[in-house]
């Protein structure tokens, strides 16, 4: 069956793979062989420290990334009137950073309501300053699925599509840590930016209800927003032989929520399923294609960087499971958790036509691991 593959590092060697839903994210498929030691040359020891070096768990740095986000904010800023900046503009160390969620509610920040056409411009390119075009291609198609529930729901104030909100923490640009949350219903989107380089990309959340709106007038015939992240799940399920199925299904019926909700913290759920150390090559690549899916909302940087903290970790030791019915239409719920992450995704309520779908990380969420390290090493 499986086969235990060593992911030491400076061992693995990477391949160009089929992309997955973003065409400019790089999905690397992962071989793994001993080094031939005959074959060391004093050249390739030195590009082997230097990629040790890169992997011994420093943060990534993306100050240029961080250049543009920041100046695209400041122009954002520029647009509004004061009484709008004291709307976006909150406390990087206050409470309300942490205070994320994805169920129709008030929000603090700005909603787009209150923006004109122009601000609205504004903060699109702002958006496209840290998601991919699939990534804001997910965000449009939830705002758009919000105006169904709007119009189902008799032209309720919880059900508005302009009730998303920008929420800017600190002051974007100079040489503190700020942070960025743009939220709504099935939305949440956190980023926070370290005066070092780096950058938290979770919290990360996506949904869909309907998660199928086929036949819904104004939308395409079959669109369904988070199409792939169920589809390349069944496609893994499918390959699965007897003996592993029963690793894989942890139970017969399906979680009603994803278990971690709007926690502020997470911690790892209970070990449970396979692992992707006892896979084939098949069933490894999809799994390892499935997770690409959910980092491809984001700028290609941000993406890649966040796989390569994944690649650190043990890869053999990432685990899915699945909960719930084989069966297309009936609830359903996975998870793939890892060393440092987790992904959650749930498909139960409104006859299995309401997606969740969450990426958190133990130690990252809201920059955590980088910011404990800022505070420890510098004075304040």
């Amino acid at each position: 069956m499986g086969r235990r593959r060593s992911r030491r590092k400076g061992q693995c060697v990477r391949e160009n793979e089929e992309k997955a839903n973003n065409p400019h994210l790089l999905m690397p498929k992962v071989s793994c062989s001993v080094i031939d030691m005959s074959s060391i040359t004093p050249t390739s020891v030195f590009f082997l420290l230097c990629l040790l070096a890169s992997n011994s768990g420093a943060f990534s740095k993306h100050d240029d990334l961080i250049q543009r986000v920041s100046e695209s904010a400041r122009e954002f800023l520029s647009s509004l009137s004061d009484e709008q900046r004291g709307s976006v503009l909150l406390s990087f160390e206050g409470n309300e950073r942490y205070s994320w969620n994805y169920v129709p509610k008030q929000r603090k920040g700005i909603s787009l309501k209150s923006l004109d056409e122009s601000q609205k411009e504004l903060l699109e390119r702002l958006l496209r300053t840290v998601l991919s075009d699939s990534g804001r291609q997910k965000v449009k198609g939830i705002i758009g699925l919000e105006q169904i529930l709007f119009e189902q729901s008799g032209g309720s104030s919880l059900r508005d599509p302009e009730k998303y909100y920008l929420s800017l923490f600190g002051s974007p640009g100079g040489k503190k840590n700020w942070g960025m949350r743009y939220e709504g219903h099935h939305l949440s989107l956190n980023f926070t930016f370290g005066s070092g380089g780096e950058v938290s990309v979770t919290p990360q959340f996506f949904g869909a209800n309907p998660a199928n709106a086929t036949g819904v007038a104004g939308f395409a015939k079959d669109q369904r927003v988070l199409h792939n992240e169920e589809q390349i799940a069944r496609e893994f399920m499918a390959t699965l032989n007897d003996e592993q199925r029963r690793k894989v299904v942890v139970s017969d019926r399906a979680y009603r929520e994803i278990i971690t909700g709007s926690l502020l913290k997470v911690e790892p759920l209970e070990s449970s399923g396979i692992s992707l150390g006892e896979l084939e090559t098949n069933q490894l690549e999809l799994v390892t294609r499935l997770i690409h899916i959910y980092l491809s909302s984001l700028e290609t940087g941000l993406a890649n960087s966040r796989w390569e903290k994944i690649e650190s970790d043990d890869l053999d030791e990432i685990r899915f499971s699945w909960a719930g019915s084989l069966e297309k239409g009936d609830g359903h719920y996975y998870r793939i958790q890892g060393e440092s992450f987790l992904i959650e995704y749930d498909n139960v309520q409104n006859r299995a036509n309401h997606i969740h779908a969450v990426w958190r990380d133990f130690e990252g969420d809201f920059g955590r691991d980088f910011l404990r390290e800022h505070y420890e090493n510098h004075e304040h």
